[in-house]
């Protein structure tokens, strides 16, 4: 991870989603300091906003064991995926106001649980979403539930494994040096631009592209299968759908495009050597950068404002009207993992 207050080592590219190496067109100044200042400022924001909505989730969850059911344990695992890289904010937020200053062991192990908690995110998201594409459009019969239940153990297994063996290629890579300016970077430590565009594709595809496309599709047909069914609520399900598939978009897309035209100036392509796309690069680097570490806010706001048995247990009292309350009741039998009669009584959420 680069410091965000330094400019002159960024011909040492990492793919990091804390990479600041996109912000090499900045001069040291005024407006670097505001710029980091921002980041600060919205990182904290996002911190104080997942900690609190995550370990909400997390609580309810517990309390209520909904974590025994299919629906309950994938999101149980979300949850978590959310809080271990929500935890490594208050680090970037320093980091951004005045360089590194926890050591180097502290920055290989803060890196690894930030693409540990990044990675496995997306990876629990997609299983969420293809677990309730099975449970809304392909009616399951009881012993289908007991095979869900395995499928998900399974699943949970498998992504955590996958996900600290890749994020632990991210800790190794990790470490600390002189900055230039007095000061100490937390960096990614690989040389070869091979790797590194390696890294960077893969990020684009593998984590982006692949988990929009299927939680596009599955949500498409989901809506498509409510639409055609006699159910209050469905327009606030179909209103769902449509702001799961946005809100994803919107906290990943401009991430993405800034990656990949990163690579672009990687690989040699003259059309970024511009002095417009020089100036317009710092403002997309951070704005992108904040808009993606927001994903970690959507799972709390979706479940809370989209379930009753979760509202239920707020602090403040959230009325309903009565097709809200029918639509979270059905909501809520979906989480509950009971097997349904008919694509009436399917849920979706």
């Amino acid at each position: 991870m680069e410091n965000f207050t330094t400019s002159d080592y960024y011909d040492d590219y990492s793919y990091d989603y804390n990479d600041s190496s996109l912000v090499d067109y900045m001069e040291v100044g005024e407006s670097e300091s505001s710029f980091s200042l921002f980041s600060a400022v919205c990182y904290s924001l996002i911190f104080c906003l997942s900690v609190s909505g995550n370990c909400f989730l997390l609580w309810v969850l517990l309390r209520q064991r909904d974590c025994k059911t299919t629906s309950g344990f994938l999101l149980l695992h979300l949850t978590t995926s959310d809080l271990c890289f929500t935890v490594t904010l208050p680090f970037w937020a320093y980091y951004h106001l005045h360089g590194w200053i926890f050591g180097d062991f502290a920055c290989k192990i803060i890196s690894g649980a930030f693409f540990l908690g990044l990675y496995s995110y997306m990876a629990f998201l997609t299983a969420m979403t293809l677990d309730r594409y099975v449970a809304v459009v392909h009616a399951v019969s009881t012993s289908a539930q007991v095979r869900r239940k395995s499928c998900a153990l399974l699943a949970s297994v498998g992504i955590w494994l996958l996900c600290a063996a890749v994020s632990l290629m991210e800790t190794v890579n990790s470490e600390t040096r002189d900055d230039g300016f007095g000061g100490i970077e937390c960096v990614d430590s690989s040389q070869s631009l091979t790797m590194k565009l390696f890294g960077l594709y893969l990020q684009i595809g593998l984590f982006f592209l692949v988990p929009f496309s299927i939680i596009t599709f599955c949500y498409v047909r989901m809506g498509m299968t409510i639409r055609h069914c006699r159910l209050r609520g469905r327009n606030q399900a179909l209103r769902l759908f449509l702001g799961i598939i946005v809100g994803f978009f919107i906290c990943w897309a401009p991430y993405n495009v800034m990656l990949f035209l990163h690579s672009l100036e990687m690989l040699g392509v003259q059309l970024l050597n511009t002095a417009g796309w020089r100036e317009a690069m710092p403002y997309g680097y951070y704005i992108s950068h904040t808009l993606a570490y927001c994903h970690c806010c959507l799972n709390p706001l979706f479940h809370v404002f989209g379930a009753e048995r979760f509202r239920r247990r707020l602090p403040v009292p959230c009325k309903t009207s009565s097709p809200g309350r029918e639509m979270s009741q059905n909501l809520s039998t979906y989480a509950s993992g009971q097997p349904h009669a008919s694509v009436s009584q399917q849920t979706f959420v």
